[in-house]
C-alpha cells in the first residue's frame, strides 16, 4: 500500500511504484493498493501503461471506511502477504488481516515522530503489531534497539534504486547542480537550499535546477525571478522513470540539506546516475554518503561552499567519486538487491504464519487509535473528534 496525490509524491510513493513493478517482474502476483488523495489517479494511470492491475480509495474518509474498503479488496485478492507500508489505516486493518493467517508487515522510513509511533506501535506493540517489521536503514533499527527480543520478525530493506548503462558526464567545464524532492519547509530546508544557490550563483560556471512539486515552489520561483536568475536556477515538475533519470544526467552534483531522512530516495537515485551527493549532516547518513568516498558531507554553510567549489575545480576528483557513488548504489541499494531482500524476508515470514482462513470484517473496529496519529491520513478527523468531544461534554452537563 501506499499514498498518492498532492503532498504524498515523495520517496514513498516512488519506491512503491518501483518496487511493485519490480517484484512483478520477479514472478510475483502484485496488487498494489494505492490510498489517493482528492482523486489523484497518477498510481493508477502508471499500473496501467505496464500491465498491472491495481485498486484506489479516494482519501480524505472516515478511518473506518477505508478500513473496511481495505478489507474487503483484500477478501477479494486472498493475498499470502500484506504490506501496509506506512498507510495508517492499513496498518490498523492489519489486526484483521493476520487473524485470517495472513503476514503483514509496517515500514519505518524516517525518524520523524509519525514513522517513530509505526515502529512503537505497529511495528513492536501488542495489540496493534504487525507480523514483520522493516527499516530502511541500519541506523533506523538501531535506534529502536530496546526492542530486540522482536529481531527475528526485523529486517533493514532500504527503498531500491534503478541503475543505468548511462551515467553523468563529469568531463564538462560547467558544472551543474539539482535538488531532487519536495519542494518543503522544515525536514526538507528548501529555503536553506535556495540560499546557497543564490550565494553560488556568482559563479558563472554553475547552474542549478529544483526537480520536484511541493508548497515552497511559487516562492522560490518568486525569488529567483525577483533576483533575475531564472535563466541559471530552473524548475521542473515532479518527475519519474526515464524522464527523472534523463533530467538527472545532465547534472553533476546533487544536494541534500534535510535535518533528518531514512534513508534518502533522492540522493540513491542521483548516486545511481553517478551524481556526486554533498549532504548536509544527519545521524545515519555515513551509511549511503561516505565523506570523501562516496560523496562529501557537511555541518556548515561555509563548508558546503568549499566542497562545491573544490569539485568545480577538480575534475580528477568529480570523475572518482562519481565511480565511487554509482558502485556503492550497485552493491548495496540497486532495486534488484533489495527486491531480493524482500523476497527472502517475507519468505522466513511465511515459515511461522498460521493456517489461513477467510477475512472477517468487523461490524466496528474495536482498538484504540493513538492520539498522535489521527488526522495525518484523515485531516478532518481531528476536527470531527474535537466537535464530537465537546458535545459528550455538554451532554454530560445536562444529564449530571
Amino acid at each position: 500500500m501506499f499514498y498518492a496525490g498532492e503532498h504524498y509524491n515523495g520517496g514513498p510513493y516512488v519506491n512503491g511504484l518501483r518496487m511493485t513493478r519490480q517484484l512483478n517482474l520477479l514472478g510475483h502476483c502484485i496488487l498494489p493498493m494505492v490510498l489517493s488523495y482528492n482523486g489523484d489517479d497518477s498510481a493508477h494511470r502508471y499500473f496501467t501503461s505496464i500491465g498491472i492491475d491495481s485498486v484506489s480509495f479516494n482519501i480524505p474518509a472516515r478511518r473506518e471506511d477505508v478500513m473496511r474498503w481495505i478489507l474487503e479488496e483484500l477478501q477479494r485478492f486472498n493475498p499470502d502477504v500484506f504490506i501496509p507500508n506506512i498507510c495508517l489505516s492499513g496498518l490498523y486493518a492489519s489486526r484483521w488481516v493476520q487473524k485470517a493467517g495472513i503476514v503483514t508487515v509496517a515500514v519505518q522510513r524516517s525518524i520523524d515522530r509519525r514513522n517513530s509511533l509505526i515502529a512503537e506501535i505497529f511495528g513492536f506493540g501488542k495489540f496493534w503489531k504487525t507480523t514483520g517489521f522493516v527499516c530502511v536503514s541500519k541506523y533506523l533499527l538501531d535506534i529502536t534497539s530496546k526492542f530486540e527480543s522482536y529481531s527475528k520478525n526485523v529486517s533493514v530493506i532500504p527503498s531500491g534504486v534503478v541503475l543505468h548503462n548511462k551515467c553523468a558526464n563529469q568531463t564538462k567545464n560547467n558544472i551543474k547542480i539539482c535538488y531532487a524532492g519536495r519542494l518543503e519547509k522544515g525536514e526538507k530546508r528548501v529555503d536553506l537550499i535556495s540560499s546557497a544557490f543564490f550565494r553560488l550563483a556568482r559563479n558563472k560556471k554553475l547552474s542549478f535546477t529544483f526537480i520536484g512539486e511541493g508548497r515552497e515552489k511559487q516562492n522560490l520561483v518568486n525569488s529567483v525571478q525577483s533576483r533575475k536568475l531564472d535563466k541559471r536556477i530552473t524548475f521542473t515538475r515532479f518527475l519519474i522513470d526515464k524522464e527523472y533519470y534523463s533530467k538527472l544526467m545532465e547534472h553533476n552534483i546533487i544536494v541534500l540539506f534535510s535535518d533528518f531522512e531514512g534513508m534518502p530516495g533522492a540522493i540513491m537515485d542521483g548516486m545511481s546516475c553517478g551524481l556526486i551527493p554533498v549532504c548536509r549532516h544527519y545521524d545515519g547518513l555515513e551509511e549511503l554518503v561516505l565523506h570523501k568516498e562516496t560523496g562529501f558531507v557537511f555541518r556548515t554553510n561555509e563548508e558546503f561552499e568549499q566542497i562545491i567549489n573544490q569539485l568545480v575545480s577538480d575534475q580528477k576528483l568529480r570523475i572518482k567519486i562519481s565511480y565511487n557513488a554509482r558502485r556503492h548504489i550497485e552493491k548495496y541499494y540497486s532495486l534488484t538487491v533489495c527486491a531480493k531482500k524482500w523476497e527472502l524476508f517475507l519468505k522466513e515470514l511465511l515459515k511461522t504464519n498460521m493456517e489461513k482462513k477467510d477475512i472477517i470484517i468487523p461490524k466496528r473496529f474495536r482498538g484504540k487509535y493513538h492520539p498522535e496519529l489521527i488526522g495525518f491520513e484523515i485531516p478532518h478527523e481531528t476536527t470531527f473528534n474535537k466537535y464530537l468531544k465537546k458535545a459528550i461534554r455538554i451532554i454530560k452537563r445536562i444529564f449530571t
